[in-house]
């Protein structure tokens, strides 16, 4: 427990229910939520998400769960939270050349100034990754232009939250919203 002057923080793991289910909570962060185990007592308590969930039935309307995690696999608990959101988000940048945004997409990751890289271009990499690489930029999914590692800070500064299958500034009406950034 950590005491501030306007609140309390509680801290728990994912393998103790005991830590879980001790009280009410109104703003849960749930943390690389694809990390928990199944269970923290097997065969009694049921998973850890949603025993930590279940502490904010108190607040009803005014809780807020927060789940944060490095997806792992299509099976693992961030990738079936996102596609149980009625409100999926992702963060869309605009080129510097063109003006278009679009999503940062690791394809467009270039080295050494080549075009898409090949598996054997890839092996070539690899060996060079200790001496260093060299040559490498984004290129715009739109205009092709280079896009240099020096411009992203600006690009993610105007970025823009956009929500799948509606224009900008648009959103579907959901009690839940899953966001997802390229890192």
């Amino acid at each position: 427990q950590i005491r501030l002057r306007t609140c309390r923080i509680y801290v728990a793991w994912s393998t103790s229910a005991q830590t879980i289910a001790t009280r009410p909570i109104r703003y849960l962060n749930l943390e690389e939520i694809d990390k928990y185990g199944d269970s923290p007592a097997p065969g009694k308590e049921g998973d850890p998400i949603t025993l930590a969930e279940l502490r904010t039935t108190t607040y009803e309307q005014t809780a807020k769960v927060y789940a944060s995690s490095t997806p792992t696999n299509e099976t693992g608990a961030t990738w079936q939270a996102w596609e149980a959101s009625g409100d999926r988000r992702r963060y869309w940048v605009p080129c510097p050349r063109c003006g278009e945004f679009q999503i940062l997409n690791w394809d467009q990751v270039r080295f050494r100034g080549h075009g898409a890289n090949s598996p054997q271009e890839w092996r070539l990499i690899a060996a060079e990754a200790e001496r260093g690489l060299r040559d490498v930029h984004y290129q715009c999914q739109q205009c092709g232009g280079r896009i240099e590692q020096r411009e992203r800070r600006a690009m993610v500064a105007a970025g823009r939250w956009q929500s799948e299958g509606y224009p900008p500034g648009e959103h579907p009406a959901s009690s839940t919203v899953a966001f997802q950034i390229s890192a």
